[in-house]
């Protein structure tokens, strides 16, 4: 909630309390959503922090708009372990394919038992076979180790990291931060031997501390571009294929990282139709190696 006396030379002052993005857009085309900890809403309705973006043509109402975004760190109070190092240099996560005509499905929160098995078998009915990646919980990894080991030895499957907890990197210390990540990522190595090089903030939050932190443990961090919303309404399988469909008419010429959940069963009962949305349009799937250009898996 906003009050009066507001300081809008060093944050953003909204008239009213507001919707945080979770998918990278923004504005009055997108659920009057505003972008999430000192990002700009560029004119095209895209969360952003870089000049282009946040000068002429920024939309003030739904983010912080300035040529130079300068955030503040958020703080720490205790030493950050010596082996945080400067393995990436990303300031925001990857968000789009870099070709324009590919796409990479994702799935997050699992791994769920009762409905992953579901989403590998129905990738696999596809022609040709979808690759998926799915960013794990290091908890459910803790409860269901031989299903993240199922995951990670399938071909065309790969984990990655989201965190042990799931919360969102706002507001947290530097050092709640890396715990999250890196017993995570220690967690998938346990169950599945996998040295994991993808992270996945939960709700798509985060700092520059935060993605200091990320990078520094050797984590290339990815958001995504179209989000089912499948969390919204869990069994919904109709509502979370227009999200999708919409998504996809809102960027028709980028390529794009789709967000669903595999503890809902929403995108599995409508698994073929999200496919087809996007062959017809002329997009092939790919993994996120394909899509970004990084291997899933450190050596």
């Amino acid at each position: 909630m906003i009050s009066n006396g507001c300081n809008n030379a060093f944050g953003y002052c909204a008239p009213q309390a507001l919707k945080v993005s979770t998918d990278g857009f923004c504005g009055p085309n997108h659920a009057n959503t505003y972008c999430p900890h000192n990002q700009c809403c560029s004119s095209a309705g895209v969360c952003d922090t870089v000049q282009s973006s946040c000068g002429a043509g920024c939309q003030p109402a739904f983010g912080l708009c300035s040529a130079t975004i300068t955030p503040t760190a958020v703080p720490s109070t205790t030493p950050l372990p010596s082996n945080i190092g400067t393995n990436w240099n990303q300031i925001s996560p990857f968000t789009n394919c870099i070709n324009p005509k590919h796409v990479a499905l994702t799935f997050d929160d699992g791994p769920d038992p009762s409905i992953i098995a579901q989403v590998m078998a129905a990738a696999k009915a596809q022609t040709p076979p979808i690759p998926l990646t799915f960013f794990e919980i290091g908890n459910n990894v803790l409860a269901n180790p031989g299903v993240s080991a199922t995951v990670a030895g399938t071909s065309g499957f790969f984990v990655a990291d989201h965190t042990m907890d799931h919360p969102s990197a706002i507001g947290m210390f530097d050092t709640d931060i890396y715990n999250e990540a890196s017993q995570c990522a220690a967690a998938l190595k346990t169950a599945n031997g996998k040295n994991v090089q993808y992270f996945r903030p939960p709700y798509g939050e985060y700092t520059p501390a935060s993605m200091k932190v990320w990078n520094g443990l050797g984590l290339f961090v990815i958001s995504w571009s179209i989000t089912s919303n499948d969390f919204a309404d869990p069994a919904n399988g109709a509502a979370a294929l227009a999200n999708v469909q919409a998504g996809l008419a809102a960027a028709p010429g980028v390529g794009h990282i789709v967000l669903c959940h595999d503890i809902h069963t929403a995108c599995l009962s409508v698994f073929p139709s999200i496919v087809s949305t996007f062959q017809q349009a002329g997009y092939t799937f790919v993994d996120l190696q394909t899509c970004t250009g990084v291997a899933p898996y450190k050596p």
